[in-house]
């Protein structure tokens, strides 16, 4: 026993060491990841940048000189010297690679360090039970002969504990392969199920009105004099169903993103106009949830222009199976109203002085 302990005492002396070299090793592999993350992080916005400059057409996008025409060089090298620096992507592609390395790399330490580590508390428990043993045969060898022997009953309590403990064991795997079996069935139940779920969520109906809300909103843009993006670009996004602007950014994936962030404040509130003069266009002639009420408060918002406004009150005059209600103030003014209404059939609820006020 007193051989077996020196031995694991040995190897738990190796073992040590290693595991803190190796924890050293991983730490420095996490730092060249962040190092690595970071760099690629700035490749790939300056190689975004470069793209969205090409797009609106600078010629410092293109590494040319907007004053002398001459090519820019991207690197910093002196003339004299004949190497060629890598490309933005290849930088790019030269960091993902990297970067896959370093993550692979600290993914195994980690299970190596973990290895270690498990084998040394095996040691030391293994040690910790013949530390106990050599100190139950001390006291064995001093003890009554007449009375049982502490090592047998302690093996003996060992044993029955250990035994106590597999039963458990097993029990616990008994119930949890009965859950698992449990789960698998409704898991079948599900998959059947899915089954016989259509495979497009949107029925042939549901695509029409999404259509025709869009043709609807875009033709309301142009009427209404929205200027800030192309009608090519503008979408209703089969999502969420608000307008949104498709653009490609880095690659060549379709992204979207809201109209109002790349609307003027003036257009995005004819974008507000055309939204909802839409969907009560939409509701004319397929089968909607619209309630049929429209409530505008203020909508001449962001100096819309007389015109534009007057048109939007046209369009909402032509709506005679829907209450339209508009609370404007028209700027104060009595020719703006005179303009804006003028030929429009509606009845005025004119208030005088303001609609909140101390009593």
């Amino acid at each position: 026993l007193t051989q077996q302990y020196n031995q694991l005492s040995l190897q738990l002396d190796i073992l040590s060491p290693e595991i803190a070299l190796d924890k050293g090793q991983l730490k420095s592999y996490n730092q060249q990841l962040i190092s690595i993350s970071e760099d690629l992080r700035k490749n790939k916005d300056l190689l975004k940048l470069n793209k969205l400059g090409a797009d609106i057409e600078m010629p410092i996008a293109n590494s040319t000189c907007p004053l002398c025409k001459n090519t820019i060089d991207n690197s910093l090298l002196p003339d004299g010297i004949e190497e060629t620096p890598m490309q933005l992507e290849e930088n790019i592609n030269y960091l993902e690679a990297q970067h896959k390395m370093i993550e692979v790399y600290i993914e195994g330490q980690k299970k190596y360090i973990q290895e270690k580590e498990n084998q040394v508390r095996l040691m030391q428990d293994k040690s910790l039970e013949i530390r106990q043993n050599i100190r139950a045969l001390k006291r064995e060898l001093i003890s009554d002969e007449r009375l049982p022997s502490e090592v047998e009953i302690e093996r003996r309590l060992s044993l029955r504990n250990k035994i106590n403990f597999y039963i458990k064991l097993i029990d616990d795997f008994n119930n949890l392969k009965s859950d698992i079996i449990d789960l698998s069935k409704e898991w079948t139940i599900l998959i059947g199920r899915e089954k016989n779920l259509p495979s497009d969520f949107y029925s042939t109906e549901d695509r029409k009105k999404i259509s025709d809300l869009e043709s609807s909103f875009l033709y309301l843009l142009g009427k209404f004099n929205y200027s800030s993006q192309s009608g090519e670009r503008i979408r209703i996004s089969m999502d969420k169903y608000l307008p949104v602007v498709e653009t490609k950014i880095g690659d060549d994936k379709i992204k979207q993103y809201d109209i109002k962030y790349d609307s003027s404040g003036s257009d995005f509130v004819r974008a507000i106009w055309a939204y909802t003069c839409a969907l009560k266009r939409v509701s004319d002639t397929h089968d909607t949830n619209h309630p049929r009420l429209l409530m505008l408060d203020e909508p001449q918002q962001q100096s819309a222009s007389i015109n534009d406004f007057r048109t939007l009150l046209t369009e909402l005059s032509g709506y005679k199976n829907c209450q339209v209600l508009v609370f404007a103030s028209f700027n104060n003014s009595d020719e703006d109203y005179t303009n804006s209404t003028r030929g429009l059939q509606f009845s005025l609820n004119k208030i005088d002085g303001k609609i909140v006020k101390p009593q």
